[in-house]
């Protein structure tokens, strides 16, 4: 066989169009095309973070709702006489979740103050594991949980102060 004949190239130039033309519209339809975004809606539940908030209220805070999300349906509020909790509406683009920078954080505010999200994590957590309504096996995961996020020690020391004196 004479690979650099006319016809054999002429034939092999026509199977190589054609597979490649099947190809294409394969994948029509399957890409995403450049400007279109895709968007998770939802609600977050925001409490309070402070001495006098309710246990039901601290657990619940920061779980997103919605169709998206793991929990779909979002629970009624107030959870209680001292509840004030709020939803906030959340929307994840595909450009925010798959960054590999993360999207800067606005400070939470609390009874001690502006706090950054790890302070606010780390506060929670104390909160939780100091509750009076608390029980022991929550106690001791949320315990655990405290120990693991990183805050300076000064501001760990302050939260102690803090929350022994309340």
């Amino acid at each position: 066989m004479d690979y650099f004949s006319a016809n054999f190239l002429l034939i092999f130039a026509v199977a190589v169009l054609v597979i490649t033309l099947r190809a294409r519209s394969k994948n029509k339809g399957k890409q995403v095309l450049p400007g279109k975004q895709i968007a998770i809606v939802g609600q977050e539940l925001e409490a309070p973070l402070g001495v006098e908030t309710p246990l039901v209220c601290l657990l619940d805070d920061g779980q997103k709702f919605g169709d998206g999300f793991q929990e779909k349906t979002a629970p009624a509020l107030p959870h209680n006489d001292l509840c004030q909790c709020q939803f906030r509406k959340v929307v994840l683009r595909n450009y925010d979740i798959f960054s590999q920078t993360p999207a800067p954080e606005s400070p939470r505010s609390s009874d001690l103050g502006r706090l950054k999200r790890a302070e606010a994590r780390y506060y929670k957590y104390m909160l939780i594991t100091h509750h009076r309504e608390a029980g022991e096996e929550v106690r001791k995961t949320y315990a655990d949980l405290a120990r693991r996020v990183n805050v300076a020690p000064a501001f760990s020391d302050a939260v102690k102060k803090h929350l022994s004196l309340s």
